[in-house]
Parts: structure tokens; C-alpha cells; sequence
């Protein structure tokens, strides 16, 4: 399961938001299995405005709504 922490940059600490488990569709699907987690994550950038999250890998762009985390 790949986590999204959100993080205030406005405080000096950097406090802590929240946490978004990011999913494939409407039914809850994990995103991306535990066995390719960690190549997924290496090979992809990540960007986000702090409302969608985008994903980009070599092939590919993912957007993710970050208030409930599943796939647009």
C-alpha cells in the first residue's frame, strides 16, 4: 500500500497533516501491490498543489484526488 504524509510547511517543524492511502478506484483497490512497491517509488516522480497528487512515471502520469486518495 503506498502512503501519501502531508506535512504544514508553514510551521517550523514541518507539523504533520495527515496521511493518504492512495488507491486505484472507487472500490478501495490498493494502488500498487507490496511486491513492486519499492521500484515503483524510485522510478516515478511526485508532485502535488496539496488537492491532487500526480504521479509520473517513464510511461505514464497517475492523479490522485488527496482528500480521499483514489485515482481520477
Amino acid at each position: 500500500m503506498l502512503v501519501i504524509e502531508c506535512y504544514d510547511p508553514s510551521t517550523p517543524s514541518l507539523k504533520f497533516v495527515k496521511d493518504v492511502y492512495l488507491y486505484k478506484n472507487e472500490e478501495f483497490e490498493p494502488f500498487i501491490k507490496r511486491e513492486n512497491s519499492l521500484d515503483f517509488i524510485k522510478e516515478s516522480s511526485f508532485v502535488t498543489n496539496g488537492s491532487t497528487l500526480i504521479i509520473q512515471t517513464a510511461k505514464k502520469s497517475y492523479f490522485f484526488d488527496m482528500k480521499n486518495g483514489i485515482r481520477q
